[in-house]
């Protein structure tokens, strides 16, 4: 973003076609939030400290190369030579700048391409030990069916029922390191820990006939357990070459690409409605009516089917998305909204309630996709033309430059540098992060939480 913007202040410069002290106000804008920046960089390294130490410790030196290279300070260099009427030093500040900041951008896009490919190794070879335990449990299962046939009812089936109940115990576990692991991405079929519920139902309904040494009768069950044990494991495997081939390891992160995609989708229509209506317009018929043609109630009803299809991907997003409240009902909000379009659209002809909804659900679209720490517009807010106002506000700034703090994010990380167990760093981590995302999707504030 701040290279971006970088670059429209050099284009608008070199075109000269904005005033010049208006692109002083968006350097200095600029320079206010690369310091904003730089803090977050060092917060972000701070946070991956426990998670990540090479990739905590690589965004530390990041942050102290911006500091080095002092970015916000050339920054307001630039606005200071705008404002003294020098636009060809502030050009080649500029473009200085670019320089420095495609530089870290292209380092920072190199990082996070190495701690997703940590994170996606990892959970791979969690899967993979949970693939081979499920094999491992197939075997083990189906050595037990056979040494069952040749047991007569009695006492030996009996004994048969503790090995029985021994496979079940490693069959749970199993499923929790599945369950872990499916919290963790959206490319594990859910049907693999459905399947392997089915086979643990199916062991312990042959323990109870063991253990009443019914041997003959516990065959079926235990036939049927070696069978889901089985198709458990080949769900796993296609589980994890669908691991290998994301994106993104994290199920939430996976969630927010697939969702910046559909937006990007949602651009299509929403630009083919505008069409629409603009042919609408300029086809008026006798008397001030539109003339409805053919051909535009048939664009009406390809534009509903491509709206369809993107109402069902973002379906999937969401069920995908459960355990997250607030992203799940930010989801469904869109959804909601979604079908009403597709109700007017139905009617195969376009009407501007129809483009204003879609361009909603189409900012409703990004703003979900953001960061889980980002708050988010309120409905309140409108945009207004700039205006010169006088100005009635104290003349100094307070301590805290009017920032209110943010109680929850520090209390999540106090959590965090705490002496906790490894393996409950995550699940605390996940506890805030959920817990925020429902406070960020209501846009609440955070003064009075503990």
């Amino acid at each position: 973003d701040l290279l971006v913007r970088q670059e429209n202040i050099d284009e608008a410069l070199a075109a000269a076609s904005e005033a010049t002290a208006r692109l002083e106000a968006r350097e200095q804008s600029l320079a206010r939030d690369s310091e904003r920046f730089q803090s977050d960089l060092e917060e972000a390294a701070g946070a991956l400290a426990p998670i990540s130490p090479g990739i905590s410790e690589a965004l530390s030196s990041e942050a102290a190369e911006m500091e080095q290279r002092d970015l916000a300070g050339r920054m307001r260099e630039m606005a200071a030579k705008l404002g003294e009427g020098r636009p060809q030093h502030a050009r080649g500040l500029g473009k200085g700048l670019e320089e420095d900041l495609g530089e870290l951008a292209g380092d920072l896009e190199k990082l996070r391409d190495q701690f997703s490919a940590g994170e996606k190794g990892r959970l791979i070879e969690e899967l993979r030990t949970a693939m081979a335990g499920l094999i491992d449990l197939s075997h083990s299962q189906e050595e037990l069916s056979r040494r069952t046939r040749r047991q007569r009812d009695g006492d030996g089936a009996a004994a048969l029922a503790d090995e029985q109940f021994a496979l079940l115990r490693g069959t749970d576990a199993v499923i929790a390191g599945l369950a872990d692991a499916g919290q963790r991405t959206l490319s594990l079929d859910p049907a693999a820990i459905v399947t392997t519920g089915y086979a643990r139902q199916r062991m312990q309904e042959s323990g109870r006939r063991l253990g009443q040494r019914e041997a003959g009768r516990s065959l079926p069950s235990q036939a049927e357990a070696y069978g889901f044990l089985n198709e458990a494991a080949n769900m796993l495997r296609r589980s994890i070459e669908d691991v290998a081939s994301s994106f993104m390891p994290s199920g939430f992160a996976e969630a927010m690409e697939k969702l910046m995609g559909l937006s990007e989708q949602q651009a299509a229509p929403n630009q083919a409605t505008r069409e629409a209506l603009e042919g609408r317009e300029g086809q008026q018929g006798e008397r001030g009516r539109p003339a409805h043609s053919a051909n535009a109630r048939a664009e009406m009803a390809r534009l509903a089917a491509e709206q369809r299809g993107i109402m069902q991907a973002l379906s999937e997003i969401e069920r995908s998305l459960r355990g997250h409240r607030g992203a799940e009902r930010r989801m469904r909000g869109i959804a909601e909204e979604m079908k009403g379009v597709l109700r007017d659209m139905q009617q195969n002809r376009p009407h501007p309630r129809i483009n204003q909804a879609q361009e909603r659900i189409y900012q409703r679209m990004l703003d979900a996709s953001r960061s889980i720490y980002t708050r988010g517009f309120k409905k309140k807010r409108q945009s207004e033309a700039g205006a010169d106002l006088d100005y009635a506000g104290p003349m100094w700034i307070p301590d805290d430059l009017g920032q209110r703090p943010d109680l929850w994010r520090e209390a999540m990380k106090r959590a965090l540098a705490g002496n906790l167990p490894p393996e409950y760093r995550e699940l605390v981590r996940r506890y805030y992060e959920s817990v925020y995302t429902d406070i960020a999707a209501r846009s609440d504030s955070l003064e009075g939480l503990p």
